[in-house]
């Protein structure tokens, strides 16, 4: 599982009381060292769950840690700026490698229903009850998040014999709640995600994808050094430091000359990288017209209006006021 969701998970179960430091030393997982880069084996989140269960004696301790989820990384901020629900949720099923690398996500439709069916693979968190309830549920949440908490399923369908969940998982999840059935199933009716999130943006959800990929290709260890670099860049960006040709490099674990040679044999450099990177990000960005150019050009790194406007003009052709007003008025034009 991604350090990400085990640091929300963490923050989840505090939320309902349970000593989640006290938890991690029970069954040897340093804290200290968690990462949101960081991976744990799933045999180790099932011993989180399975410990904050006999701790709380709470039968039903990953349902309710999930009612109290916030989940944060691609997959969240996908749906949130997708043009609608099921086109998030579409796109986040691409990468929900990142939460979990077993993890595999389903989107079919049948009739008027969009059936999300969760493959949690054939490990100890597939078979452990709290984290089903865990994944579905902080998984609905995240889709609330979206639409304002409005979206609420039909069905759920879980594969796991009832243990005591009944009117407690109906009361979470909104619906009736089956058990022993055939998969891990969030139901909805299809009409009911097909509302926008009120941040929507088509230019933010297509670098949050991007980075995704790149995050994804990262740990599935299969990737260009072209996304390796520009999964660092963003990266730094999100983190608000330098984005130097040392610094990427000291990331990636190489000498700078290293670097550079790697590029050279993708026929490219690093200062092409960052300039695309860095008016990619620039361009979603100005996309949003609550952000001043002045805060724009901070957020890339630049230190003044002028150094922004200049190497926004070299890489697009046009400054950014000009940019930003062409978008404005690109957005309020109708289609027919």
């Amino acid at each position: 599982m991604g350090g990400l969701q085990v640091l929300d998970l963490l923050r989840a179960l505090r939320e309902i009381g349970v000593e989640s430091d006290a938890v991690c030393r029970a069954i040897g997982l340093a804290t200290a060292s968690l990462t949101e880069a960081a991976r744990v084996p799933s045999a180790r989140v099932a011993t989180l769950l399975i410990e904050a269960e006999r701790r709380t004696r709470d039968a039903l301790v990953g349902l309710h840690a999930g009612e109290r989820a916030e989940p944060r990384g691609p997959l969240a901020y996908l749906m949130l700026s997708s043009p609608s629900l099921e086109e998030g949720v579409r796109r986040a099923a691409r990468f929900v490698g990142l939460a979990m690398a077993t993890l595999r996500l389903d989107v079919t439709v049948q009739r008027e229903h969009l059936i999300l069916t969760f493959d949690l693979g054939d490990g100890p968190l597939a078979r452990n009850r709290q984290a089903v309830d865990y994944v579905l549920m902080a998984f609905l949440r995240t889709m609330q998040r979206a639409t304002v908490g409005t979206v609420v399923p039909r069905e759920v369908h879980v594969r796991y014999r009832d243990a005591g969940g009944g009117p407690e998982a109906d009361r979470a999840f909104g619906c009736p709640v089956h058990s022993g059935r055939p998969g891990n199933r969030l139901i909805f009716r299809r009409r009911e995600l097909q509302t926008a999130s009120t941040v929507a943006s088509t230019l933010i959800s297509e670098q949050i994808e991007k980075f995704a990929a790149a995050q994804l290709a990262r740990v599935t260890r299969s990737t260009t050094m072209r996304s390796r670099v520009e999964d660092v860049l963003r990266s730094l960006l999100t983190a608000g430091v330098a984005t130097d040709r040392p610094t990427v490099a000291r990331r990636l674990a190489m000498s700078e000359r290293s670097l550079q040679r790697a590029l050279e044999t993708e026929h490219t450099s690093f200062r092409a990288i960052r300039d695309d990177t860095l008016a990619e990000v620039s361009k979603a960005l100005l996309s949003n017209a609550s952000l001043k150019v002045e805060a724009v050009a901070l957020s890339v790194g630049f230190a003044d209006v002028a150094a922004f406007s200049k190497a926004f003009s070299r890489w697009t052709g046009t400054p950014p006021t000009r940019y930003r007003a062409r978008f404005a008025t690109r957005s309020r034009r109708p289609s027919f």
